[in-house]
């Protein structure tokens, strides 16, 4: 970002001080500037007032909060805030992605830890945080569901790393022309309801519906 933007509207929320830090340095790298930046429980928005903002980006979350009436209130907190016909981006880690990624990282997690694995393959709830905090798994048919009836119009969903999750290194390697040709593909793909399990991270964009 090379033009200065200035983040009138802008506001940063995050539970860790340290991710704080890290955002303003980035930001001034960029020269963003915050119009203001608070610490605060997602699930707990009271000190902004109803009706504040055009959009909402709500990534990080909805990762670990583990129990859906806490997720919902955090919804409903990002909808609050929103003007009417404003947008919301929010982001689950998908149900099958720890499967994926211990079977190309640690395949003894599901021999060791079968009986946990299953239980998380049946709940979504990650518990036992040791190589990954707590976390919750999003089922992909679970998501716009939840989204909808806390009052938001589904605009789309978006599998973020497409089929090329887990395998990105020889993608990585494809410059210009050819590039832009797998991510155009990728981008379709991701699109694609029957494949939102095949990403490790799901997108819902969606409009404040009143």
């Amino acid at each position: 970002m090379n033009d200065n933007v200035k983040g009138e509207h802008i506001i940063w929320l995050k539970k860790s001080g340290v991710s704080l830090d890290l955002g303003q340095e980035k930001a001034s790298e960029a020269s963003v500037n915050f119009q203001d930046i608070i610490q605060q429980d997602a699930t707990d928005l009271s000190n902004i007032s109803d009706n504040s903002f055009d959009g909402v980006l709500l990534f990080g979350p909805l990762y670990h909060l583990i129990e859906e009436d806490r997720r919902r209130q955090a919804i409903l907190e990002a909808k609050r805030v929103l003007k009417p016909g404003g947008s919301i981006f929010a982001t689950f880690i998908a149900h099958f992605a720890p499967f994926r990624d211990s079977t190309s990282r640690q395949p003894d997690w599901v021999v060791n830890e079968n009986d946990y694995a299953h239980t998380v393959l049946k709940n979504g709830k990650h518990t036992e945080g040791k190589e990954f905090p707590n976390a919750y798994f999003a089922h992909p048919d679970e998501i716009q569901p939840l989204m909808e009836d806390c009052g938001f119009t589904t605009l789309n969903v978006l599998g973020v790393e497409g089929i090329v999750a887990g395998h990105e290194e020889e993608v990585k390697k494809l410059h210009g022309a050819d590039w832009d040709k797998c991510v155009d593909l990728n981008y379709e793909l991701g699109l694609e309801p029957s494949l939102h399990g095949a990403s490790d991270h799901i997108l819902y964009i969606g409009r404040k519906s009143s």
